[in-house]
């Protein structure tokens, strides 16, 4: 019984601690403080306006949608170096153990690669 207790708050801790980190990094706090617009337009060369959802050039400024996007994409990398450290945990018997470990490399990857593009974008390295 305390066994279950004491992994029912882990859990509940663990939870807390990823919504917040995800909270954060989206910055809803800079986004309460500021009230930036959720995305924003750019005049192309011909006149016309086109959706614009990362703000390119501005290091101290984003657009609402620009920083959920890129707190999900680092919960992404969190869960799935997670998933790779569960994954090594396991037995070697259990059937699930590559499954495990190559969709937490894939996760992790694909959010680092993502990030990548964000930055890249933004930044214009």
């Amino acid at each position: 019984m305390a066994s279950t207790i004491t992994r029912f708050f882990q859990k509940n801790i663990f939870s807390f601690i990823l919504v917040s980190y995800t909270i954060i990094m989206a910055g809803i706090f800079y986004d309460i403080i500021i009230e930036p617009p959720g995305t924003g337009s750019v005049i192309d060369k011909h006149g016309n306006i086109r959706p614009e959802t990362i703000m390119k050039g501005r290091h101290n400024g984003q657009y609402i949608v620009e920083g959920i996007c890129a707190s999900i994409f680092f919960v992404m990398i969190a869960g799935g170096m997670i998933i790779v450290d569960k994954s090594i945990s396991m037995t070697e018997n259990d059937r699930r153990k590559p499954l495990f470990a190559v969709s937490g490399v894939i996760a992790t990857c694909f959010g680092l690669l993502m990030i990548y593009f964000f930055a890249k974008t933004k930044f214009g390295f």
